[in-house]
């Protein structure tokens, strides 16, 4: 199938978008009417694969030229929970600062906190905290954000799980959650 015009600089967007090519980027969008909101053929829409590229200032470009910041992938993905993901704590803010919705839920009922703390990600967890994030909510299979930094991603520290415990509790005393 020959695909359009439009078809291949969509892709190129999103191949620019991917490899975190910042310049490359700000001039499609600045230059040739590129869409901040574009997805790739698999559904990935460009503010995601920003976040995973770990580039600040290309997720940054990205909604100052109109992206979503609540942008879901099929599955629900947001940003957010990508950033919370990666432990990109800087992405995180900077998605909060740009009204991230912080209780945000994916099909399966995974949060952004819920993932934080399954991937031991402490400094996302406590800024998700502080932003007011639901810690009382569960996934679709019942577990919450606690119970998902006990079972915990393999490569998580031992520490990080132990400081995320320590915080969900605080938070849960300090807001008469349990």
């Amino acid at each position: 199938m020959v695909k359009s015009y439009r078809d291949l600089r969509i892709q190129k967007f999103m191949l620019d978008v991917k490899r975190g090519d910042l310049s490359a980027v700000r001039y499609d969008l600045d230059h040739r009417d590129s869409d901040a909101n574009a997805t790739s053929s698999d559904g990935w829409p460009a503010l995601i694969v920003a976040v995973w590229s770990g580039n600040s200032d290309l997720v940054e470009s990205l909604i100052d030229h109109g992206a979503d910041v609540n942008v879901k992938h099929s599955t629900g993905m947001t940003a957010l929970m990508t950033a919370a993901e990666y432990g990109r704590s800087d992405i995180a803010k900077l998605l909060l600062v740009h009204g991230a919705e912080v209780s945000a839920t994916c099909s399966n009922g995974m949060s952004a906190l819920v993932v934080a703390a399954y991937f031991g990600n402490a400094d996302v967890v406590n800024l998700l905290l502080t932003a007011r994030a639901d810690t009382v909510g569960r996934m679709a299979d019942g577990a919450k954000a606690a119970e998902m930094a006990c079972k915990g991603y393999k490569g998580a520290s031992p520490c990080a799980k132990a400081d995320i415990l320590k915080a969900l509790a605080k938070s849960a005393k300090d807001n008469g959650g349990s």
